[in-house]
C-alpha cells in the first residue's frame, strides 16, 4: 500500500539522520564550548555557563535516543508520528542555539562577539539544516526557529553589525530551506 512504502520511506530518511547524529553531536559540543569559551570573561558569563548546561542536557538527551536507536533493530518502517517527533528534537535544539545570541550579546559588546556570535549561528543553522535535510519537515523547522529567532533578536538588539547580520542570516536559512 502506499502508507507502507511511505513508511519504509520515513524509515530510511530517519536512518539518515541517525548515521550522522554522533558527527552532528560533536559539532554541537565543539561550537557551545566555544561560546562558553568566548564569553567567560565578559559580562555575561553567567548567562553562558547556563545557556551551556542547558545545551549539555539537550545533547545528553540527544545521544541517549540515538545509542537507544543504534541498539535497537534497523526499523524497517517508520511512522508520521517519529517525524514529529524527530522534528520536535531539531526544534528544541534550534531553540538553544536562537537563544544564545538573546542571552549572550549586550550593549556595547566588541564587534570580535558579536562576529563570533554571527559565524556560529550561521554555521550551525547550515550544518543542522544540511544534516536534518533527508528529514525536510524537521530541517525546515530547525533553521526557521534558528535562523529567524537569532535574525530578529540581532535586528533589535543596539550593535554595530547586528542589522545588517540579521538580515545576512535570513538570507542563509532562505538558502538553506530552499535546498532541502
Amino acid at each position: 500500500t502506499d502508507e507502507s512504502t511511505a513508511a519504509r520511506f520515513r524509515a530510511r530518511q530517519l536512518s539518515a539522520v541517525t548515521r550522522l547524529t554522533p558527527l552532528a553531536m560533536v559539532a554541537n559540543l565543539v561550537n557551545g564550548s566555544l561560546v562558553i569559551t568566548m564569553f567567560l570573561r565578559t559580562p555575561r558569563r553567567d548567562e553562558a555557563l547556563m545557556w551551556g548546561l542547558v545545551l549539555a542536557l539537550v545533547l545528553v538527551r540527544g545521544l541517549w535516543t540515538w545509542a537507544r536507536q543504534v541498539r535497537a533493530p534497523a526499523r524497517e518502517s517508520a511512522s508520521r508520528r517519529a517525524f514529529r517527533r524527530a522534528t520536535l528534537h531539531a526544534v528544541l535544539l534550534a531553540a538553544v542555539w536562537a537563544a544564545m545570541p538573546h542571552l549572550l550579546l549586550y550593549p556595547g559588546a566588541p564587534a570580535r562577539e558579536q562576529i563570533f556570535v554571527a559565524t556560529v549561528v550561521a554555521g550551525m543553522m547550515g550544518g543542522g539544516g544540511f544534516i536534518l535535510a533527508t528529514v525536510p519537515v524537521a530541517a525546515t523547522a530547525y533553521v526557521l526557529v534558528m535562523g529567524l529567532g537569532a535574525a530578529v533578536w540581532l535586528w533589535f538588539v543596539p550593535l554595530d553589525l547586528l542589522p545588517e547580520v540579521g538580515i545576512m542570516l535570513i538570507g542563509y536559512a532562505a538558502v538553506v530551506i530552499g535546498s532541502v
